[in-house]
């Protein structure tokens, strides 16, 4: 790629991130300066991928090269790598994945019901290495089973008897959603950003419950279709 190309390449990918970063920090009108909002959601954690090695640095130094070239094309010429390394930083900036994108979904995702055998479940749990499971009723969330469930019943009951034909049905009450004493789970929508999904995680950590999963449903919700997992 000869020099001019590279130039106008690295010019008009800094104008489409100046663009998304603008947006990213909530600036909607009028002038935004980059450098300022490549800050705010850096310090503010608004786009995660700024947290990785020195990504924030890089992006920031290439507003001086930015300024330099506006002034003068033949002052400077980034190098291939720096064109390829920012364009490759800005689409995945203005391109971020959902959790739609990342979710196990489809016939990856393990489910059961109410009438599937609790031991037979926890053998195919063990054997596809999860710890949790989704159960599901006519197409809706009931619960979440898995390991701590039996600790719940063991704590309520002060004893635990199952065999070969125990059912999820004898721990209806411990696989419910908000049942669980040690985990939580969020519900978000498939086209949620990762960027909104981390500040999600942030704001249930503050209960002191580990977050065990996130459930992806159609509207976001708990009473919504499960997508993934």
């Amino acid at each position: 790629m000869r020099d001019n190309a590279i130039v106008d390449s690295f010019l008009e990918e800094f104008k489409e991130l100046e663009v998304a970063l603008a947006k990213a920090a909530g600036q909607v009108e009028g002038f935004s300066s980059y450098t300022k909002n490549l800050q705010q959601c850096y310090s503010q954690r608004r786009i995660p991928l700024l947290q990785v090695d020195d990504n924030f640095a890089f992006l920031k130094s290439c507003a001086e090269v930015r300024n330099l070239l506006v002034h003068s094309r033949d002052i400077c010429v980034p190098t291939s790598a720096c064109l390829e390394r920012f364009i490759e930083l800005s689409q995945r900036i203005r391109f971020p994945k959902r959790a739609g994108d990342i979710a196990t979904r489809g016939n990856h995702l393990l489910t059961a019901t109410l009438k599937n055998p609790i031991l037979t479940l926890a053998k195919r749990m063990v054997a596809k290495g999860l710890s949790h499971v989704p159960v599901i009723e006519e197409g809706k969330l009931l619960g979440i089973f898995s390991a701590t469930s039996f600790f719940d019943l063991f704590n309520q009951e002060g004893t635990l008897s199952l065999d070969a034909e125990t059912t999820l049905e004898r721990i209806r009450d411990q696989i419910s959603i908000c049942n669980h004493r040690s985990e939580t789970f969020i519900f978000c929508r498939p086209d949620t950003i990762l960027a909104d999904f981390a500040s999600l995680l942030g704001r249930k950590g503050k209960q002191k419950r580990r977050v065990a999963a996130v459930l992806v449903t159609e509207d976001g919700s708990a009473s919504g279709k499960l997508v993934g997992i």
